[in-house]
């Protein structure tokens, strides 16, 4: 983590045929990672798609999480940006040369003190090209101050090189490239932004249009109906029984099995990729895990905020509309009811002519049951 304002933006990189060359949402993607807060010195932060999706929004709509994924694996392939699942982070290699650390002493050590303690040998390979590409900023002076930090870039310098080419030896080259080589997108069109309101207008090639927000369906107003109670025998929760049909005619009970829910799109996952498809693994000391977990952890409070949220618009929503409602009805009293009564107004002024002509009709229809009955005693 840095307390940076700004990214460099140089005007080396816009006119280099490389760079140039890319897809413009790759271009984007990678101002976007070069321009996060949580990047350190060395250009490496952690994995966060949710905070990168809401960076590439296009409008209303989000990329889907394959799409930023495909962008990654083809700036790995130009060697721009370097991605490891099992750590659970991103590399932008250029990222010390970029900001010209290596000409400003205090800024290359603590880069170097960052170096010399990385994880990933996959980082670590591309690194160590990249510190050799580097010199040890000069420190001028005979003051104390001077000679400790140049005595520390220097000691520093080496235990860094140290580290990396040996957390790098015997790394497969070329590298095995992330989530399985995946270069699809972008997609067709974006996906619109999460939503808990229903999804309308969605074909097999994508979103047709941003998800209306709850309420925005009409609901109707007036006080809202009890609740009714549901078809005997069904159940919500874990553990409910259903009876079923047997071959001989019986019914036996059957216990509904928990499904495993389907995770979001944007959804983080809680483990790394060494221990994801091991559930019996034990990952209590591994720390990808455990970046892994802070990040679930992140977007679940966010996405509970986001629910919350629109729940309340709705609720927001459906009261002012019962208020106008109840306002430009002459039938019923401020609370909604017909005056003198607990009966709720349904604001129709034809009502009680409907419910009278029922009536009458099923009077009518009685009466002629009733003499039908005594013509044919």
């Amino acid at each position: 983590m840095t307390t940076r304002e700004y990214a460099k933006n140089l005007f080396a990189q816009w006119s280099d045929d490389d760079f140039c060359n890319q897809p413009i949402f790759d271009k984007l993607f990678f101002q976007v990672l070069n321009g996060q807060r949580a990047v350190n010195a060395a250009g490496i932060q952690p994995i966060n798609f949710t905070r990168w999706r809401k960076a590439m929004r296009d409008g209303d709509h989000l990329p889907a999480v394959r799409d930023l994924q495909a962008a990654l694996v083809r700036m790995e392939r130009r060697g721009f940006v370097f991605t490891d699942e099992d750590t659970g982070e991103v590399l932008v290699r250029s990222r010390i040369r970029r900001d010209e650390l290596d000409k400003q002493p205090t800024m290359f050590l603590a880069a170097l003190r960052l170096l010399a303690v990385i994880d990933s040998p996959k980082f670590a390979a591309v690194l160590a090209d990249e510190l050799d590409r580097m010199d040890v900023p000069e420190v001028k002076g005979d003051k104390d101050y001077a000679k400790r930090l140049r005595d520390s870039l220097n000691d520093t310098h080496r235990a860094a090189r140290a580290h990396l080419k040996t957390l790098a030896d015997g790394y497969p080259q070329p590298f095995p490239e992330p989530f399985d080589g995946l270069t699809e997108g972008p997609s067709q069109g974006p996906t619109p932004r999460p939503s808990t309101g229903p999804t309308q207008g969605l074909t097999s090639g994508g979103s047709t249009g941003p998800t209306p927000r709850p309420g925005e369906t009409g609901p109707t107003p007036g006080p809202s109906p009890r609740p009714t109670q549901g078809p005997s025998g069904s159940g919500s929760g874990s553990g409910s029984l259903t009876l079923v049909t047997t071959q001989v005619g019986g019914t036996r009970a059957r216990a509904h099995e928990t499904a495993e829910p389907t995770p979001a799109p944007d959804e983080p996952p809680t483990r790394c990729k060494a221990h994801r498809d091991n559930p019996d693994a034990i990952e209590d000391n591994c720390g990808p895990c455990a970046n892994f977990r802070k990040a679930h952890e992140r977007w679940t409070e966010h996405q509970t905020r986001a629910q919350a949220q629109a729940r309340a618009d709705a609720l927001h929503q459906a009261a002012q509309l019962r208020a106008h409602a109840i306002a430009a009805c002459d039938l019923c009293d401020p609370d909604g009811y017909l005056p003198g009564t607990s009966t709720v107004c349904n604001h129709n002024p034809t009502q009680a002519e409907t419910n009278a002509r029922g009536r009458q009709l099923v009077h009518a229809a009685l009466r002629s049951r009733t003499q039908q009955e005594t013509d044919d005693a």
